[in-house]
């Protein structure tokens, strides 16, 4: 958590989550993952497609402004992984979802 106490990271965490759902698709799967981590499942984009818009959010996080309790809590940065999910479809092989 935040130097301010779990509090403030709760208000990070808050703000982080209420960003990341406005910024994908309905189609989209944005979820919390343990304490402080989210999984977003994109099944219509292709790896490239995913670590291009990993890139922008990263970014864009950067630029997000929490405030707690009338002051900024600082920049936000976060550790972005993509990584393809396969399944088996009964056709030739396996399909990639990422």
């Amino acid at each position: 958590m935040t130097p301010a106490g779990h509090e403030a990271g709760d208000a990070v965490l808050s703000e982080a989550a209420s960003f990341l759902v406005r910024s994908f698709r309905a189609e989209d799967f944005v979820c919390r993952y343990g304490g402080e981590e989210f999984v977003v499942v994109l099944p219509t984009a292709d790896l490239i497609a995913a670590e291009a818009r990993a890139e922008r959010i990263r970014t864009k996080l950067r630029e997000l402004i929490v405030m707690y309790n009338g002051r900024s809590l600082g920049l936000i940065s976060a550790s972005i992984r993509c990584r393809p999910v396969w399944r088996q479809t009964g056709r030739s092989g396996p399909r990639l979802y990422s």
